[in-house]
């Protein structure tokens, strides 16, 4: 007896024409399927030109590389392998959104690139010229060309790198046996064999960035030229050295889901991160670093709170602490680990702990 599979997919459209996606019939594992939580961010489309965004996605921040374009936004951020992008517009602003019920998403960060410096040095030493005259007829000049020194100093600073791996999602095979035998008796014999589900594992692997510096020296050794009488002078030595010290820095990262009212400061230390957009409203994430790392407290301002509500901090060692709040002011979380390797994360959010 011959069975025959067939694999059918279909179009997923959420909402807008260019959301399109073909995803198999029997699938469980694209996390926008019958999604109903909706994650939004407002975009400035000038933005795109540097085609490198970050993102929080589950508390970790992951990079979107891509071609400038609002069509390649969405496809890098389809390849995190989490939610599926789409965007709308809605009185003349521009949006991205998700709608996932599995994965927790945070703020995005624009222009977020990897960065190069290159520092040059050039030292020229002035050529010298000596002229000796003895009894005529015989004089003796001497040339000496000194020596060109080029240093050259790159310093690349590489962006943390993410990786994911997803076991693919199940196959079901149905196959139905019909037997017939003579009338008035028909006997019917359905078998169904469905395949478990399998584990999905996903493991991120966050690298504390690194610097690189690569020093090239290039010198020329100098010529001697002589008339009449040869005389050698041993060329000068020129040496430039560059030294680079990288400061190092943790980054912070702050989320907004208050129902009213701002974040205003973020201190480490007693010392105010920098980088990061204050005041900060509701709906909104930024990134910031701080130089401060150790165990310290972290002391967080608010204002406008108009509900009761909560800031969650979860320190370097993924610990979470949690103080509720209304109204302005500030909550400080104490014993806080800060470090490199992983980064701070604060979010406020409504209802207390």
């Amino acid at each position: 007896m011959a069975y025959k599979e067939e694999l059918i997919q279909f179009n997923i459209e959420n909402n807008t024409t260019d959301c399109v996606i073909n995803v198999p019939l029997f699938s469980q594992s694209a996390p926008s399927i019958n999604a109903t939580t909706k994650y939004q961010w407002q975009i400035v489309l000038a933005d795109l030109l540097c085609g490198c965004w970050s993102i929080i996605i589950n508390s970790q921040t992951y990079f979107i590389n891509f071609d400038g374009t609002l069509i390649g936004l969405q496809n890098g951020f389809n390849n995190l392998g989490f939610g599926f992008a789409c965007t709308t517009t809605i009185g003349g602003n521009t949006f991205l959104y998700t709608l996932d019920n599995t994965n927790i998403y945070g703020a995005i960060q624009t222009c977020y690139c990897i960065t190069t410096s290159t520092t040059t040095t050039t030292t020229t030493i002035a050529p010298t010229t000596t002229t000796t005259t003895t009894a005529a007829p015989t004089t003796t000049t001497t040339t000496t060309i000194a020596p060109t020194t080029t240093t050259t100093t790159t310093t690349t600073t590489i962006a943390p790198t993410t990786t994911t791996t997803t076991t693919a999602a199940p196959t079901t095979t149905t196959t139905t046996t019909t037997t017939t035998t003579a009338a008035p008796t028909t006997t019917t014999t359905t078998t169904t064999t469905t395949t478990a589900a399998p584990t999905t594992t996903t493991t991120t692997t966050t690298a504390a960035p690194t610097t690189t510096t690569t020093t090239t020296t290039t010198t020329t050794a100098a010529p001697t030229t002589s008339t009449t009488t040869t005389t050698t002078t041993a060329p000068p030595t020129t040496s430039t050295t560059t030294t680079t010290t990288t400061i190092p820095l943790a980054n912070v990262n702050i989320s907004n889901t208050f129902f009213a009212g701002t974040i205003d400061d973020v201190q480490v230390n007693g010392v105010s991160i920098t980088g990061a957009t204050f005041p900060l409203p509701i709906g909104n994430g930024t990134i910031g670093t701080t130089n401060q790392i150790g165990t310290f407290s972290i002391e967080v301002f608010y204002s406008g709170v108009s509900l009761n509500s909560h800031i969650d901090c979860t320190d370097s060692n993924s610990v979470t602490s949690c103080t509720n709040m209304i109204g302005a002011g500030s909550v400080t979380f104490t014993s806080q680990v800060v470090n490199t390797s992983v980064d701070v994360n604060i979010l406020s959010a409504d209802s207390n702990c």
